[in-house]
C-alpha cells in the first residue's frame, strides 16, 4: 500500500449511477380511491334522477306538492314537486319528476290527466281517490319526438297506449245518441267504446271514432254495417209501426253496434281509421245491403200525393226494391199540378233484365211498359195513411210509351186505389141521379090494372137497366176493396201483431231487456253495500278523508 501512494498516481474516479426518483406511496391509493367512489356515487345519483315535466291543467284541485303521486297502472312512478301559475293566470303548471325508468317514454304522444271520481256513460271510475286523495295518472309511449312540457288531458282517455285493437271512423248526418266512452256491440257482446266525436272537414257528417278491441276487430270487414244502438226506434210509416230496442244499458246511454249481414259475404279486412258510414238502426243499415247499385226513375201522379214521404218504399209485386228519393210538385202548361216522385231502385233485387243499365236495358223496360209496366200509388198503411208506390205489370193499362226527362227515365202510371174507387163512386153517383124516382112512385100509384103497362113501358125498362149498372158498380166497388184495400188492413193488423209480439219480447220474464235490468239492479245493490261501507268506515275513521286508507287505522 505504501508503494502505491508513493508512486504519487491517484485513483480512479468511480462512476455515476442513474437512478429514478422515489416510488408513489400506498398513501396516496386512498385519495384516490376515494375520488373514484364518489365519482361512481354521483354517476349513481345522476342516473337514478328521472326527467321533470311540466303539465298544464284547468285547475290544480285536489293535488298537492310534494304529496300528490303520479302513477302508472297504480304503480307510483313520480312525484308533484311544486304547482304555480301560468302566465296570464288561465291555467296552473304542474311540475313533477318521474322515475328513471320513464326516461325513454316522454314524449309527445305521452298523456297526464288527474284521476277523481267521475260518472260517465261509460261507468264509474276513481272511487278509491275518495280515501287516498286525487293523483296524476300517466299513459307513457315511446313513440314521438322527446319534451318536457304537456296539456293535461280534461277527461281520462278512454284507450289507453298499447292496448290491442283497431280504431274506425263512422260518419252519420248527426250525433244521436251518442257520447264519450258509449259501448260498441257485436252481438249484444260489449267489444269497444267510442273515443272521440266531432265534425268532419266540411262540417257535412259528424265523425265518431270508435276503438274495437282484439281479438274483436278481426269481424269488422269491408262488408260490416255499423248502427246506432241507443234508445228506443219506432218508426211508423207506409210498411207500419216498426219497434228496435236494444239491451237496457244502450237504451239508456246509447250505442253503436255492428255486423256483416248474412245477405252478403264477409269482404276483406280493412286497415286503421277505415271510413264506415254509421246508419240510424239494424233495419235501414240490413236495407242498404243490396244499394250498391242504384238507378233513377221518374213518375208522375196527376192525383194528390198526401202521405206520400222520402223514404216511403217502393215495391215490385209486393216486394220492397226501393225507396222514394224525392217528392216535387210542378205546374203543366195546361193549367193542372201534378206530382213528380224521384224513385231510387236497387236493380240487385230483381232479375238482371228487368231493371237493366242503359242502353240494353232500357230496350227491354220500353217493351216491358208496352206490356203495361206501370207505377200507382198505394196506401202502405191505413192507421197512418202514409202512401207508397207500387209497380206492377196492369193488362188494362191504356197503351203508353217509355220516356225520359232530365236525364231519368220516366215511368208511366195508373190512377191509385182511391182515385179508382173516387171514381166509381162518382159514376153510381151519377146513375142515381138518372134514375126517375119521383115517376116511378106516381106510376106506382096506379092502379093494378096499368102495372104491365108501366112494366112493358120504354120508361121502366130504362130504369131497370140503369139499375143494374149500378149493380154492377156495387160489385166494382166491392171487388176493389176486396183487392185494394183488404190486403192494406190485413197488412196493418199483421204490423200490429208484429209490434205486439215484439213488446210482449220486450217485456217477458225472460226477454233480453228484463235480464240486463235485473242485472243492472243487482249491480246497483252491490254499489250501494260498497258505499254503505265506505261510510261505516268513515264513521269509525274519518280521519283517512284527510290522510287517506293507508295511513288510518285498519
Amino acid at each position: 500500500m505504501n508503494e502505491t501512494f508513493e508512486s504519487g498516481a491517484a485513483p480512479a474516479p468511480a462512476e455515476p449511477v442513474v437512478r429514478s426518483g422515489r416510488r408513489l406511496s400506498a398513501v396516496w391509493l386512498v385519495p384516490i380511491v376515494a375520488v373514484v367512489a364518489a365519482g361512481w356515487v354521483a354517476w349513481q345519483a345522476l342516473s337514478e334522477i328521472g326527467p321533470t315535466v311540466e303539465i298544464t291543467f284547468d285547475t290544480a284541485e285536489g293535488l298537492e306538492a310534494g304529496r300528490t303521486p303520479v302513477k302508472y297502472k297504480d304503480v307510483q312512478v313520480g312525484m308533484v314537486n311544486a304547482i304555480r301559475l301560468a302566465d296570464g293566470l288561465e291555467s296552473v303548471i304542474i311540475e313533477a319528476e318521474l322515475n328513471a325508468e320513464l326516461s325513454d317514454y316522454v314524449t309527445d304522444q305521452t298523456r297526464f290527466w288527474v284521476v277523481r271520481p267521475r260518472i260517465s256513460s261509460g261507468g264509474v271510475s276513481g272511487l278509491g281517490t275518495l280515501l287516498s286523495g286525487a293523483y296524476v295518472a300517466m299513459d307513457p309511449s315511446a313513440d314521438g319526438q322527446r319534451t318536457r312540457k304537456f296539456q293535461g288531458l280534461v277527461e281520462p282517455p278512454i284507450v289507453t297506449q298499447g292496448q290491442p285493437g283497431t280504431h274506425f271512423r263512422l260518419h252519420a248526418p248527426g250525433l244521436g245518441s251518442l257520447s264519450l266512452g258509449a259501448p260498441v256491440y257485436f252481438r249484444e257482446l260489449r267489444v269497444g267504446e267510442v273515443v272521440s266525436y266531432g265534425l268532419t272537414d266540411d262540417g257535412s257528417f259528424v265523425e265518431a271514432r270508435v276503438f274495437v278491441r282484439a281479438p274483436y276487430d278481426r269481424f269488422v270487414t269491408s262488408n260490416t254495417r255499423f248502427w246506432q244502438a241507443g234508445g228506443i226506434n219506432i218508426k211508423l210509416g207506409a210498411e207500419g209501426l216498426a219497434l228496435e230496442t236494444g239491451s237496457l244499458v244502450s237504451m239508456l246511454i246509447g250505442g253503436v253496434a255492428f255486423d256483416t249481414p248474412r245477405a252478403v259475404r264477409s269482404g276483406n279486412a280493412v286497415e286503421e281509421d277505415r271510413v264506415f258510414p254509421l246508419f240510424p238502426s239494424r233495419r235501414a243499415s240490413e236495407e242498404e245491403v243490396f244499394a250498391t247499385r242504384k238507378l233513377y226513375y221518374l213518375a208522375y201522379f196527376d192525383q194528390a200525393a198526401r202521405g206520400l214521404m222520402r223514404g216511403a218504399p217502393v215495391e215490385l209485386h209486393g216486394i220492397k226494391i226501393g225507396a222514394v228519393t224525392d217528392v216535387t210538385i210542378e205546374y203543366e202548361p195546361q193549367g193542372a199540378f201534378r206530382t213528380s216522385v224521384l224513385l231510387e231502385v236497387y236493380p240487385d233485387l230483381v232479375q238482371e233484365y228487368f231493371f237493366g243499365a242503359a242502353p240494353e236495358g232500357e230496350d227491354q223496360f220500353a217493351v216491358l211498359v208496352e206490356q203495361g209496366l206501370r207505377a200507382q200509388l198505394r196506401t202502405g198503411n191505413l192507421l197512418t195513411g202514409a202512401l207508397m208506390v207500387d209497380i206492377d205489370i196492369f193488362t188494362d193499362a191504356a197503351p203508353a210509351e217509355l220516356t225520359t226527362k232530365n236525364g231519368y227515365v220516366v215511368i208511366p202510371t195508373v190512377p191509385g186505389q182511391f182515385e179508382e174507387l173516387t171514381q166509381t163512386l162518382t159514376r153510381i153517383a151519377t146513375r142515381l141521379d138518372e134514375v126517375p124516382f119521383d115517376e116511378i112512385g106516381a106510376g106506382l100509384q096506379g092502379a093494378a090494372s096499368g102495372m104491365s103497362q108501366l112494366l112493358n113501358s120504354d120508361q121502366t125498362r130504362q130504369t131497370l137497366e140503369s139499375l143494374a149498372g149500378l149493380m154492377e158498380d156495387m160489385r166494382e166497388v166491392a171487388r176493389q176493396m176486396n183487392e185494394g184495400m183488404m190486403p192494406a188492413v190485413t197488412a196493418s193488423l199483421a204490423h200490429t201483431e208484429q209490434v205486439l209480439a215484439s213488446a210482449e219480447a220486450l217485456l217477458g220474464p225472460d226477454s233480453p231487456a228484463s235480464v240486463e235490468l235485473k242485472r243492472l239492479l243487482r249491480e246497483m245493490a252491490d254499489a250501494a253495500r260498497a258505499i254503505r261501507s265506505m261510510a261505516e268506515y268513515l264513521e269509525q275513521h274519518p280521519e283517512a278523508l284527510i290522510r287517506g286508507k293507508g295511513e288510518g287505522k285498519p
